[in-house]
């Protein structure tokens, strides 16, 4: 008859093969477990070992079909000298491996919970063995040691155990700040609007930035003038644009840097040499992505993979309420903005980029007699301004257009409304819509336009 410590070890086995079904068929399953998970948490060690080479190949930027193939690769022979006790063919572990975890792939609440209990389950097999050892030592009337002592071994024991699997480093306080005081203060990249740098400090790693306009005030266009002077300082911009398709976000792309627009026709000639000279001759990268986001974690994958290998620093997403997760689809989407928001500005963290979101304005502003834009208008939830470690509003003022409205260049004020590390302030621009251009406002052209600064 099974005892419970057999049936627990049964489901440790269990779970560990579904673990591993779990990385090997999806790409961020296998990342997030070689981030929280270790070689020793495995009880059997077929499992360990599919690990090992699991996470050898994460590092490596390998692809789920090759993760695949470097398991399926593992020799008969180094399988068979894995244990001389477990008896078990390669293809059919593989096999139920995969089987297990199939009905769950895409969730990643599932897999991440699943790797937490996998620890867990290290942590209550080593507890079971320390306690066996505290029973048979208790047990022992021939033991010298008195019961306190004994009861003192056992807490040290199971404090040992706990301590091993609880990442949290405790530094000494004078230790902590003097790194601090020793770490360079980092250079953001700038905006490619001197202004905007002076204030936000430029775009800064593992930042989270919101970008937030009415319909129609020229966000999507700010964008792509942002990706341009980013990727003109050598560094990789990824855009992921919901409402127009990769040819309108390359046509204006082309107006930017050419001063024709496509709707020109007398230009065309014009405009074609003048982007192929241009393009023929820069490395500038812009990835543009148009299919609809419905998980975060496809999102995490392509952002990590252009990080790592195309040196991309900045990830400008248009627009945050048209991305509509499938595991959402049902529930509250105050909640669901709230998930993205906090995904976003970990994945920020975490890979060392930059993230620009997109979002709309409720429309309450325009109901206000003062139509400036607040932080309290950023719409469908707070987690927007919480998460945000800058907020930016595109705002046309209630003010006299200066004398080169009748050109079509429109005068927009971009304002700092929050910056968590640093003073707001508002940014004067020009946008000449013909050709969806921005630039900052020159001093001699301000027409007496106040540049705000405040602390």
């Amino acid at each position: 008859m099974e005892n419970k410590l057999d049936s627990i070890l049964k489901s440790d086995v269990a779970n560990e093969q579904t673990a591993i079904g779990f990385m090997i068929q999806d790409e961020r399953a296998a990342i997030e477990a070689s981030r929280l998970l270790q070689t020793k948490y495995f009880y059997t060690p077929h499992a360990a070992y599919i690990f090992k080479i699991i996470r050898s190949a994460i590092d490596e930027d390998k692809s789920p079909s090759e993760i695949l193939f470097k398991v399926q690769s593992i020799s008969d022979e180094d399988w068979e000298d894995l244990s001389k006790e477990i008896k078990t063919n390669k293809g059919d572990y593989i096999s139920k491996c995969m089987s297990q975890s199939s009905i769950f792939l895409g969730s990643t609440v599932a897999f991440e919970g699943l790797f937490e209990k996998i620890k867990n389950q290290y942590i209550r097999r080593n507890l079971i063995d320390c306690y066996q050892e505290q029973i048979k030592n208790v047990m022992n009337t021939a033991c010298f040691d008195d019961i306190e002592t004994l009861a003192d071994k056992g807490n040290q024991s199971v404090s040992k155990i706990l301590d091993e699997t609880d990442k949290t480093e405790i530094v000494d306080f004078k230790t902590s700040i003097l790194e601090t005081l020793n770490k360079k203060h980092e250079k953001g990249i700038s905006t490619g609007f001197k202004s905007l740098d002076e204030i936000i400090e430029g775009l800064k790693t593992g930042k989270l930035i919101t970008l937030a306009a009415g319909t129609g005030k020229g966000k999507s266009a700010f964008a792509v003038n942002l990706a341009l002077n980013v990727t003109s300082q050598g560094y990789t911009v990824a855009i992921w644009s919901f409402e127009m398709g990769k040819d309108e976000v390359n046509n204006r792309m082309i107006d930017i840097k050419t001063g024709y627009s496509v709707r020109n026709e007398s230009k065309r000639e014009e405009r074609y040499n003048a982007a192929r000279h241009f393009f023929d001759n820069t490395n500038d990268n812009i990835q543009v992505f148009t299919s609809k986001i419905k998980t975060l974690s496809n999102l995490y994958i392509t952002c990590r993979r252009l990080s790592r290998k195309q040196n991309m620093k900045v990830a400008i997403i248009d627009y945050l309420q048209l991305i509509n997760l499938s595991v959402f689809s049902s529930q509250n989407r105050t909640r669901e903005i709230e998930y993205i928001t906090n995904n976003l500005k970990n994945m920020a963290e975490e890979l060392g980029i930059t993230i620009i979101i997109l979002s709309q304005l409720s429309r309450e502003h325009l109901k206000r007699e003062d139509k400036s834009p607040r932080l309290s208008d950023l719409r469908d939830s707070g987690s927007i301004e919480q998460d945000s470690n800058v907020v930016l509003f595109l705002h046309e003022p209630d003010v006299p257009q200066n004398q080169e409205s009748y050109k079509g260049i429109k005068r927009l004020d971009m304002i700092v409304a929050k910056h968590r590390e640093g003073r707001t302030g508002v940014v004067p621009l020009e946008f000449k819509a013909s050709i969806t251009k921005f630039r900052e406002v020159e001093e001699e052209n301000k027409n007496g336009v106040i540049y705000s600064s405040q602390k």
